[in-house]
Parts: structure tokens; C-alpha cells; sequence
């Protein structure tokens, strides 16, 4: 019997000991959090403000040529730094740059000094001799429509020759509309699709 009031008496002891906590000290805690979520917010609201006035922009597609990688009504990210176009880059070209007057969006196939040649009766595109693999975003040998230009052709300098992935429906540098494009009038190169959210990929 004594035992087990000596436990008991312990018992009491502990939950004496248990004190609730200052409401003031809780509210000052909340506040605390409240406070850094709000820097942290503003922090990447600047950073992405920073971004997107000197290095990055969107821009939202409309059409179906760049199908199956870009799709219409997609939002995309562009690179606006001073960049260098490389084959097998996707970018934008601002509506000047072309005899379209609209922004347009295709792939880099050829660069400056790069000769380029199209066989329309196979639909394969060659690159300085060499058909190229196309599989990863377009099916081989889908490039059969002709729209007029003349192969082959060497990239002139400053300028890049580009196609659309969806090559049957696609204004690219086989119109003379496009053609070589002056790549100054490049917006710039597309690093991620954004939107929609089943959409997003990058590049």
C-alpha cells in the first residue's frame, strides 16, 4: 500500500510539472514564421522580377507546329542572355525576323557555315552529308512538304536554318518567307515548358 502511494504522490508530481505554455510566447513564434515567409516571398519575387527584366522571359505559344514537344497554348521559358545558337536548340524568333509578322518558335537544324539539304522525296534532312537522326522529336523522314527554297544550301554567316517538329505543317526555313534567319532576331532559347503542369519539361 505504501508502494503504491509513493507512486501515486510521483505521479502527481509529473503532471504538475507539465505547465502550459505563455499564449504571448506562441504568438511571438507565430509572428516569427509569419515574418520569414513573408522574406522568403520577397526574396524570390525579386529575384524572379531580376530574371526576368535581364535574363529570362515567357512566352506563351500559339500554333502546332513545334507538336509532339511544344504544344499550343503551352507557356514557355526563354533565355534572354547573350547566347550563342546551337543545333538542336529550340527558339523564338521575334516577328521581324521573318516575312510572317508573327513571333515564331522551331528547332535549330544548321548553323552558320553548315551546309544543309533536304530530301524531300524521303523526307531525310542532312547536315554536312550526314542524315541526321531526327527520332527524338519528329519521326524520320517526315520531311517531305517542299515550300520553295532551294537545297542545297550553306548557312550564311550570323544566320541559322530552322524547322518546325511538326514538319507537315510547319513555316520554316524551307519557305522563303524564313528562310535563313538573322540569329539577332532570335528572342532567345527555350528552357522549359511551364504550363500547363502535365506539360512541363525542360531543354
Amino acid at each position: 500500500m505504501q508502494q503504491t502511494g509513493k507512486n501515486h504522490h510521483q505521479t502527481n508530481e509529473w503532471e504538475t510539472d507539465k505547465t502550459p505554455q505563455n499564449p504571448k510566447k506562441i504568438s511571438r513564434q507565430i509572428w516569427r514564421v509569419i515574418i520569414w515567409i513573408c522574406i522568403i516571398l520577397a526574396v524570390c519575387y525579386a529575384v524572379y522580377f531580376v530574371s526576368c527584366k535581364f535574363f529570362i522571359s515567357t512566352v506563351e505559344i500559339t500554333g502546332h507546329s513545334m507538336q509532339q514537344t511544344i504544344f499550343d497554348g503551352d507557356k514557355v521559358v526563354l533565355n534572354n542572355q547573350d547566347y550563342e545558337p546551337k543545333q538542336g536548340d529550340i527558339v523564338v524568333i521575334a516577328e521581324n525576323g521573318t516575312q510572317l509578322d508573327t513571333a515564331i518558335i522551331k528547332r535549330v537544324i544548321a548553323v552558320a557555315g553548315q551546309t544543309i539539304d533536304i530530301d524531300f522525296q524521303t523526307g531525310t534532312v542532312y547536315v554536312d552529308g550526314v542524315a541526321l537522326d531526327e527520332s527524338e522529336y519528329t519521326e524520320n523522314g517526315s520531311t517531305t512538304k517542299d515550300e520553295g527554297m532551294q537545297f542545297p544550301q550553306t548557312v550564311p554567316d550570323n544566320c541559322v536554318f530552322v524547322l518546325g517538329d511538326n514538319r507537315n505543317v510547319s513555316e520554316d526555313s524551307r519557305n522563303p518567307k524564313v528562310g535563313m534567319v538573322d540569329k539577332h532576331f532570335i528572342l532567345g532559347k527555350v528552357t522549359m515548358v511551364i504550363y500547363p503542369l502535365h506539360h512541363i519539361k525542360f531543354f
